[in-house]
Formats: structure tokens, sequence, C-alpha cells
């Protein structure tokens, strides 16, 4: 399944992360992709500037919704 998702993530186009902010700087379970890997973070008005500022200095397109 590993294998399946980066070969996914490595053929896409663009790859949407929808997000709590509260999940940001916390650590899961389960990884979903490198940072390098996403173009779009879909997030809440709620993200704390510092991380929206990290985000996009990472190259990110952020939407707050």
């Amino acid at each position: 399944r590993m294998m399946r998702r980066g070969l996914l993530l490595v053929l896409a186009r663009q790859v949407v992360l929808l997000c709590d902010p509260a999940k940001f700087g916390r650590q899961a379970f389960a990884k979903v992709a490198p940072l390098d890997q996403i173009s779009t973070v879909i997030t809440c008005r709620e993200l704390a500037d510092p991380l929206l500022t990290q985000l996009q200095d990472a190259g990110l397109r952020v939407i707050l919704v």
C-alpha cells in the first residue's frame, strides 16, 4: 500500500492536503507525504501566522477557508 501511495504522489500533477490546523506540528501515526511532494494545503483560518509563513516559504500554496 505504501508503494502505491508513493507512486501516486510521484505521478500526480498536484497533491492537495486538506487538514485541520490542530494537526500541524504533531507527530502522527501515519505520514501522508513529505512537504516537498504537496502542492496545496487547504485548512482553516485559525492556522497560526508563523506556520502559514513557514508553509508558504516552503513553496506551498495555502488556502484558508
